[in-house]
């Protein structure tokens, strides 16, 4: 008797099942796109304040500080750090200058007052967050080895 099931297709699947997907796998697609979106929501709030820690340092432009993001992790094409700089702007949080530079108008940001304290508020409340944030996960960590420690053999903690 000949079997009902369908060879293989080229990706492992049987031919005609290669579009479906099951409720669980779709929604776990979803999650992890909710969670993609949630995570690049935060970390783009994270250059936004990076951007006004270093102009209130002194003027900056977009591709220094692509570069000094590139070396933090955060790899900004024009087309996402602009944006954010023109709605920086726009706010009243930095100011633009442009300036003729070598034959090219080099666009120049720096904080202003608003900026100045935007960013006071906002080092206060996320030098909390973090000491909340991290510091509880500090502490789980080290209760967890605390009583891993109890439960080996022996019951020493090992410090390290």
């Amino acid at each position: 008797m000949a079997s009902s099931r369908r060879a293989p297709a080229a990706g492992g699947r049987p031919s005609g099942e290669a579009g479906l997907q099951t409720p669980r796998r779709e929604a776990r697609s979803q999650a992890g796109a909710a969670l993609e979106a949630t995570t690049r929501e935060v970390l783009l709030g994270f250059v936004r304040v990076h951007i006004l820690y270093h102009a209130a340092r002194g003027s900056v432009y977009g591709l220094w500080l692509m570069e000094e993001l590139a070396e933090h992790g955060y790899k900004l094409s024009a087309g996402t750090l602009y944006p954010i700089l023109h709605s920086l702007e726009s706010r009243g949080l930095l100011r633009r200058s442009d300036v003729l530079q070598d034959g090219k108008i080099r666009k120049y940001y720096a904080i202003t007052g608003a900026g100045r304290r935007a960013l006071v508020r906002i080092e206060q409340r996320l030098g909390e967050l973090v000491g909340e944030v991290i510091g509880r996960r500090h502490d789980e960590t080290a209760n967890a080895r605390s009583h891993a420690g109890r439960r080996s053999a022996g019951g020493r903690n090992h410090s390290f």
